[in-house]
């Protein structure tokens, strides 16, 4: 059934139109067109998915959605101004505001047609499963699971290899407690779950909330959150609407009490447990709510302006456009230069160039950091406005069309291709990455391959070969019990 044209533009011209409405900032007529047609197709490509057009995730509804977050909100509603070291203000001009929009705008339409490319991609089916049929196998999951969280907890585990080691440690207790999460939370949601599953994961779960807020970090509180309702569309093939609001909420609440957590906790914080820096945290965040709700020295705009903040590139990309090349030169793919030797483990080379090479040139050149600053601060722009860092506008089309056949590929493979539950829980747990677009390509891109290769290596010893006719028997069952009324595939 074709979708009602009213259904499709009315929604995102509203909300742009309100937006606009009430936006204390000046639009341009060219600024606000991009602002609208980012927001159109992320909501057309989410209304084909509903209509089961598309199946597994709709991937570039949710990175449109992200795009539209990151340049459109910020249009409206954020400043124009971006702190550099020592809190030096550097004022954004209109003009390049608009460029910049324009910028979003070309990137959403190439990763659309990067997804859109006639590109075969191989079956999952031949992969080694988990074996859910032993006992043992799902004991495994549980042992991996406990003792793979513990590690996330014990900050001094990274460094249980040295320096050397410390990738492989953070994607042991990172990746890996997510794969074998989400494992069990499908068996959960499947009824086949054993008795002890669920308190395990809720359990999990509360740990490792409370593992974030001890560590002064919310992004593993939006990953679990993430990869829960990723999980949850894949299989039901609906959005969970209240984890996200929760997700949304916590993020507004926590937001405001960072600052002063992290002014108090990063530094010496010996005696302090777990629990006592999580509620501190909290309370901290419930003091300023509270003040604010009551008229205090801070009011509820203050308080969510933080939080968008830390969701905008707009003055970022802005301040690139602005001084690329006039002052900073094409880098002509200098940044790219760790996607060379990522596959290297530093443990044979232990001077491997990092990864935030491409921060740091980024933060110096620009002048948001000075040589002392940048060691203990990283920014990024994201991988868009590095390709134009590093080869102008041609680096963005080309850039963004690669990332939309990398998206294509994982949407197939992790997604769309639900007959081997390893695969999809390793590529949900990928998902917080993909969807992280401030993250230059080297963070972005180059660690997956060894997140997915690790993650992998560890279940390896619970897997079994599944036959091409045992996957084509299991998958239309499976997909008739989830969705009665929808005719088998």
């Amino acid at each position: 059934m074709p979708l009602h044209p009213a259904l499709v533009i009315l929604p995102p011209a509203a909300v742009t139109a309100a937006m606009w409405a009430t936006s204390a900032n000046a639009v341009s007529p060219t600024s606000l067109v991009c602002a609208h047609v980012i927001l159109q197709a992320a909501w057309g490509s989410y209304l084909l998915w509903k209509e089961r057009i598309r199946g597994g995730l709709p991937m570039f509804a949710m990175i449109a959605s992200i795009y539209w977050i990151f340049f459109a909100v910020s249009l409206f509603w954020g400043g124009r101004t971006l702190v550099a070291f020592a809190g030096r203000l550097i004022e954004i001009g209109d003009d390049y505001v608009t460029q910049t929009m324009i910028m979003a705008l070309i990137g959403v339409i190439c990763l659309w047609a990067g997804m859109r490319l006639p590109l075969g991609t191989p079956s999952v089916r031949d992969l080694p499963d988990v074996d859910e049929r032993a006992s043992s196998s799902l004991a495994y999951l549980r042992i991996v699971l406990v003792a793979t969280t513990s590690i996330g907890l014990y900050a001094p585990a990274i460094y249980l290899l040295g320096a050397e080691g410390r990738q492989v440690m953070i994607v042991l207790s990172t990746s890996v407690p997510a794969a074998a999460f989400l494992l069990l939370l499908r068996r959960c949601w499947m009824g086949t779950a054993s008795p002890v599953d669920k308190p395990l994961l809720l359990t999990n779960a509360a740990i490792r909330i409370a593992g974030s807020l001890a560590s002064g970090w919310l992004g593993p509180v939006i990953s679990l959150g993430l990869t829960v309702v990723a999980l949850y569309l894949v299989i039901r093939g609906r959005i969970p609407w209240t984890p996200i609001l929760l997700t949304v909420a916590a993020i507004f609440f926590l937001q405001v009490g960072k600052e002063e957590f992290r002014s108090v906790y990063w530094g010496d914080t010996t005696g302090d447990d777990v629990l006592e820096r999580a509620q501190f945290w909290v309370g901290t965040s419930a003091s300023k709510w509270a003040d604010a709700l009551g008229g205090g020295s801070n009011n509820t705009g203050q308080l969510a302006s933080r939080t968008m903040q830390r969701t905008s590139l707009l003055t970022q990309v802005a301040h690139v456009v602005e001084l690329t090349p006039s002052q900073v030169p094409f880098q002509n793919g200098e940044t790219y230069s760790y996607f060379a030797v990522t596959l290297i483990p530093r443990l044979v080379w232990p001077d491997k160039p990092s990864v935030s090479e491409a921060n740091r040139f980024y933060q110096l050149a620009y002048g948001l950091s000075d040589s002392r600053t940048v060691e203990s601060t990283s920014i990024a722009v994201g991988s868009m406005a590095e390709g134009y860092i590093n080869f102008g506008w041609f680096g963005v089309i080309s850039v963004m069309l690669g990332l939309g056949v990398v998206l294509r590929v994982y949407e197939r493979l992790c997604t769309a291709d639900q007959t081997n539950t390893l695969v999809l829980a390793i590529g949900i747990s990928l998902l917080p990455q993909l969807l992280t677009i401030e993250s230059q390509l080297g963070q972005y891109l180059a660690g997956m391959f060894q997140q997915i290769i690790l993650t992998f290596a560890v279940f390896l010893p619970v897997t079994r070969w599944k036959s091409r006719t045992a996957a084509r028997v299991v998958v239309p069952a499976f997909r008739f019990r989830e969705h009665p009324a929808q005719p088998l595939q």
